[in-house]
């Protein structure tokens, strides 16, 4: 079907991969709406990125939810580099 070669295309060029992916599921936390709607203000390109680097951030400081001043702060550590 061509939902299925869509699917097996997307696999080809990366997207789904569980490779690419392994680590961005198994650290997911959770996120107020708060954050998540500061989150999608940042370029699509580069939001995984950033979303994988924050939620890195929030581990190391033990924390279970990200809300908007976590956010902010890790935002303007970013600033800083």
């Amino acid at each position: 079907s061509a939902g299925r070669a869509l699917r097996s295309h997307r696999r080809g060029q990366g997207f789904e991969s569980p490779i690419l992916h392994r680590g961005l599921m198994r650290s997911r936390l959770n996120w107020s709406a708060e954050a998540e709607k500061s989150l999608k203000e940042v370029p699509f390109f580069v939001r995984p990125a950033v979303r994988r680097r924050i939620e890195s951030m929030a581990q190391e400081c033990q924390l279970d939810c990200i809300d908007s001043s976590f956010y902010a702060e890790a935002r303007a550590k970013f600033a800083k580099r």
